[in-house]
């Protein structure tokens, strides 16, 4: 789905986003091209009775900066990794290319049998900042 950005400039070490003992443990990979950087947020939910589906991480971007996409992870069950990606259009004057992302990690909660891993068939809307 991002094929047409260009080619890769640069691509960073993981950056721990939350630390490894919360609830939801996620981590941040940037891809920079061009005109361009993909936030590549990988996730893991460590709470074995909920199964998390339709994860997003929303950013609000610095000036300049336009966030033009985002493509969610389905589902994120329990202790297994799952990613979301953002891609940021960076501003026309590079001269500013820096800038802070406040960070919003967004999903919908369905509470599951830790045995089985069987998701109830409702859910309810959630986020963490």
């Amino acid at each position: 789905e991002l094929a047409n950005i260009g080619a890769l400039f640069k691509t960073s070490q993981p950056v721990e986003i939350t630390e490894s003992e919360t609830e939801y443990y996620v981590q941040c990979i940037k891809h920079t091209f061009s005109r361009y950087v993909v936030f590549q947020f990988d996730c893991t939910n460590t709470l074995n009775d909920q199964v998390l589906q339709n994860v997003t991480v929303d950013m609000e971007p610095a000036e300049g900066f336009e966030v033009v996409k985002q493509i969610p992870c389905p589902s994120l069950p329990y202790n297994k990794p799952g990613t979301t990606y953002s891609l940021v259009r960076m501003p026309e004057d590079l001269a500013s290319v820096t800038g802070t992302f406040p960070c919003t990690l967004k999903f919908l909660v369905k509470d599951c049998d830790p045995n089985t891993g069987e998701p109830d068939d409702d859910g309810y809307d959630d986020e963490c900042a």
